[in-house]
C-alpha cells in the first residue's frame, strides 16, 4: 500500500546499490539512506494523519472536528490571511524534502537504481518534485553515462514545469559531451544561457571556467568559446553567426535599453543593426550587456592577453587536482594553440591576441584547402577530443575512469 514501509519499491525498502559503484562514498555514508528512507515513512504517515483531520474525522467525542467554509470566512481577518502558503509550507512538503534528502544521498553513495526507484515511489505516491529531485537523477545518469535517460528526465521536468538550474544543465551537458554527444551538449549549453547559466566570458573577453562543476561541461564551454572566438576572427559583425546563446544576450541587451549606449565607435547602434539583420557597420565593436558591461565582438577589441581561468591560480588558498584544469590544458594543447599555462599563476591558461587570431584563421583555412582537396568533413570542426586528435582516454570523467565507448558520435557545423 502506499503507506506501509518496506513494501516493494517504497522508499523504505531501499537496496544495497549495484556492486562496486560508489563503495568508498556507501562506506563514508553508513546507514544514512537507510535512515532517511524511514524519515520518509514516517513523513508520509504523519501527512496522512494531517489530511484525514484537516478533511473533518470524527474526534473520539463524537463531534465533527471540522469546521465549515462560513465559519472560517466570517471571522474577522480571515479573507486577509488567505494568501496561498509558500511551496515549503504546502501540504506534503516534508515528504518532498524528505525524499530529495534520500534522493541525494543514494546519489552521492553511488546507488544509481535505487535513485531510479525511489523516484518511481514518488511518481506512485503522487508525492510533489522539485529541482532537487531531478537534479538527483539527472545526476545518477550523469555518472552512469545514460544521455538518453538524463535528456528524458529533463524532458519530463520541464512538462511539469519546474525550472532548471545550473546544476541541472551541468549534469545534462557533462555527460552528453563525455559521450561524444556533442551538438547535444552545444544545444544544452546555449539553453542554459538564454536562462541566465553558464555565461562564463566576462566584458574583456576572459573565459571564466573555474565555477564549473564538471571537465565534461567545461569542454563545452570552451568549444562554444573558442567558435566564438573563431567568428570574432573571421566574421565578428555576423550575429547570425553566432549561437542561440549569444543572441540571446545581444536581444536582450537591445530591447531591455531604450536607448543603448553608444560609444565613440558607434558599438549600440552597429549591434542592434546587426541582430535585426540590417546590413552590417564596420564602425561596431561592442554589444551592451543588461548590467550595462561591453561584451567585444571583433577579436581587435579584447585585450592583448586572452585568458582562460581554471582555478587552483594564486590567489588559491586550496591546491590539488583539477579535471576541469586538465581537460582544458589537454584540449587545447591537442588544437596546437597558442595557450600556456603561465609560471605565475598556474590556474589560468594565456595567449597573445595576435597569436590567438593567427592561431584562428589558419586553422580556417587548412581546413579549406582540406575541403576543396575532396575531405568533405575537413569543415565539420567543433573543436571537439576527435577533431584534436586526442587519444580516447583523454576524455575521462570525474572519477578518472574512462567512460564506455558512445554508441553514436554527431558532429555540429
Amino acid at each position: 500500500s502506499a503507506g506501509s514501509a518496506g513494501s516493494a519499491g517504497s522508499a523504505g525498502s531501499v537496496g544495497t546499490g549495484s556492486a562496486g559503484i560508489g563503495s568508498v562514498a556507501e562506506a563514508k555514508l553508513g546507514r544514512l539512506p537507510e535512515l532517511l528512507a524511514e524519515v520518509v515513512e514516517e513523513e508520509i504517515v504523519r501527512n496522512k494523519a494531517l489530511a484525514a483531520a484537516a478533511a473533518g474525522v470524527v474526534g473520539s467525542d463524537g463531534r465533527d472536528s471540522s469546521r465549515s467554509r462560513s465559519d472560517v470566512t466570517d471571522h474577522p481577518g480571515a479573507r486577509r490571511n488567505e494568501r496561498s502558503p509558500p511551496p515549503s509550507q504546502l501540504p506534503g512538503a516534508s515528504t518532498t524534502h524528505a525524499y530529495d534528502a534520500l534522493l541525494r544521498s543514494l546519489h552521492v553513495a553511488g546507488r544509481g537504481a535505487d535513485v531510479e526507484a525511489t523516484f518511481q515511489d514518488m511518481l506512485g505516491r503522487g508525492t510533489r518534485r522539485t529541482v532537487h529531485t531531478y537534479n538527483s537523477l539527472i545526476a545518477s545518469y550523469e555518472a552512469r553515462r545514460q544521455w538518453q535517460r538524463a535528456g528524458d528526465a529533463m524532458a519530463r521536468m520541464q512538462e511539469e514545469g519546474i525550472t532548471p538550474d545550473a546544476l541541472t544543465f551541468d549534469a545534462l551537458i557533462d555527460v552528453c559531451e563525455e559521450m561524444g554527444q556533442w551538438d547535444r551538449a552545444t544545444t544544452w549549453l546555449e539553453q542554459a544561457q538564454e536562462q541566465g547559466h553558464l555565461r562564463c566570458e566576462d566584458e574583456l573577453g576572459v573565459l571564466d571556467l573555474h565555477r564549473i562543476r564538471s571537465a565534461g561541461t567545461a569542454q563545452t564551454v570552451l568549444r562554444w568559446w573558442l567558435r566564438r572566438m573563431r567568428s570574432r576572427a573571421l566574421a565578428p559583425l555576423d550575429m547570425r553567426a553566432a549561437g542561440a546563446g549569444t543572441r540571446a544576450m545581444l536581444e536582450t541587451a537591445v530591447t531591455s535599453s531604450k536607448q543603448p549606449k553608444v560609444d565613440a565607435a558607434g558599438a549600440g547602434a552597429g549591434v542592434a543593426a546587426g541582430v535585426a539583420g540590417a546590413p552590417k557597420s564596420a564602425s561596431a565593436t561592442a554589444a551592451i550587456t543588461p548590467n550595462g558591461a561591453n561584451i567585444p565582438v571583433q577579436i581587435r577589441d579584447l585585450p592583448e592577453e586572452i585568458q582562460v581561468v581554471t582555478g587552483w591560480g594564486k590567489h588559491s588558498t586550496v591546491f590539488g587536482y583539477s579535471p576541469v584544469k586538465e581537460r582544458v590544458v589537454a584540449l587545447l594543447g591537442g588544437l596546437n594553440s597558442p595557450f600556456v599555462v603561465p609560471e605565475h599563476n598556474m590556474g589560468c591558461l594565456v595567449a597573445e591576441r595576435g597569436a590567438v587570431r593567427a592561431w584562428l584563421v589558419r586553422d580556417e583555412l587548412l581546413s579549406l584547402v582540406r575541403f576543396l582537396g575532396g575531405n568533405r568533413d575537413a569543415l565539420k570542426r567543433n573543436f571537439n577530443p576527435k577533431s584534436a586528435g586526442l587519444p580516447a582516454s583523454v576524455n575521462i570523467s570525474k572519477s578518472g575512469v574512462p567512460p564506455p565507448p558512445p554508441r553514436k558520435t554527431d558532429e555540429e557545423n
